[in-house]
């Protein structure tokens, strides 16, 4: 910058210089190959990404179980055109954030000025594993006429978790459960339940009764 003044002295330049600096986010998007999910199952995650002026930093995806295949995070060395990062994301059969969840990304450029880009999917994660159950040392003879018998059973589910537990005599003729079910709070992956097995009088020596229990987890898959 320079002046005059009217009897056509100048001035000297003055120079100034100012920084440029990166105060927008970079430009971000995810896709995911499937948003209904299914545990012991793997999905594709693609995140593109731009940052025209300072550049490209990092990349991480957040998901609610499981693992990223690697290289993640990742580093950029300050790439200004656009990237597309694919990683598989593999859903653990004891994933137990079912239900609604989202997955997202987060990408840092080379400044310090601006905020990171994210973006986020919805998903819907699914249990359809059936729980397992059986009986906890259940008794191989019953006394007739000995009232009421204690009967433990045990059910396990890895991912929802376990809701409730029935009780039941194949043939129904000859007895019953008290209760026929039990509900489980707090969806354990493993869970103890009992009830009382009393045997009809009618039933003669040598009679074999046959009794089933059955599991039912969160995600309402029964055994």
């Amino acid at each position: 910058l320079g002046g005059q003044d009217g009897a056509g002295n100048t001035a000297s330049a003055v120079q100034h210089q100012s920084t440029l600096r990166d105060n927008q986010a970079p430009v971000t998007a995810l896709a995911i190959s499937s948003t209904t999910i299914d545990v012991s199952t793997a999905v594709t995650l693609t995140a593109t990404v731009t940052d025209s002026s300072s550049g490209l930093a990092g990349l991480s995806f957040s998901v609610p179980c499981g693992s990223v295949s690697a290289p993640h995070p990742l580093t950029f060395a300050g790439e200004t055109n656009e990237q597309t990062i694919q990683r598989t994301w593999t859903v653990p059969a004891g994933c137990r954030t079912v239900g609604s969840q989202n997955v997202s990304v987060s990408v840092t450029d080379q400044s310090t000025f601006s905020a990171d880009g994210n973006a986020t999917v919805a998903i819907t994660l699914r249990d359809l594993t059936i729980p397992t159950v059986s009986w906890d040392n259940p008794p191989t003879e019953i006394s007739l006429g000995s009232g009421a018998l204690t009967m433990t059973a045990i059910a396990s589910d890895a991912s929802s978790g376990v809701a409730s537990l029935s009780f039941t005599l194949s043939n129904q003729a000859q007895g019953s459960f008290d209760p026929a079910s039990r509900n489980v709070g707090g969806a354990p992956t493993t869970a103890t339940a009992t009830s009382e097995l009393t045997v009809a009088n009618s039933l003669t020596h040598g009679t074999q009764v046959t009794v089933r229990a059955q599991a039912t987890d969160v995600g309402n898959n029964t055994s």
